[in-house]
């Protein structure tokens, strides 16, 4: 069962940016919304990324940039399987293809009614 222990090195001091989230909720994506979750809906744009509590601006520009290029960014995801828990996705490094599962739990913020770190916009 995901806990803070999967979000901060240690769980009993949680960094600065997360002091004022006392309460997080572990939620699939069609717990926190009335539509059909989907990983990309209706397009794709750079405007569509918020990020979250989260200090990783440098992540989200380079999806932003990648999604001035949609085909690139769909390139990413190997397998969406988003309704049933879990997505694959593929990242470039070292000069090699590496394949990354992800658990569809997101830590989700009571406090402010989102997800905790970066969401769709559209969410």
């Amino acid at each position: 069962m995901p806990d803070d222990s999967a979000l901060y090195i240690d769980p009993l001091n949680p960094p600065e940016y997360a002091q004022d989230e006392p309460i997080v909720e572990w939620k699939r994506p069609h717990e926190m919304t009335q539509d059909d979750p989907k990983m990309i809906a209706d397009g794709i744009e750079p405007a569509d990324i918020k990020q979250g509590i989260l200090g990783d601006c440098w992540l989200l520009g380079s999806f932003m940039t990648l999604a001035m290029h949609p085909q690139l960014l769909k390139n990413l995801i190997v397998i969406d399987k988003i309704s049933k828990g879990f997505a694959v996705f593929q990242f470039f490094k070292n000069g090699e293809w590496k394949y990354v599962i992800v658990d569809t739990k997101i830590p989700y913020s009571t406090n402010r009614k989102t997800p905790l770190y970066a969401h769709s916009s559209k969410s």
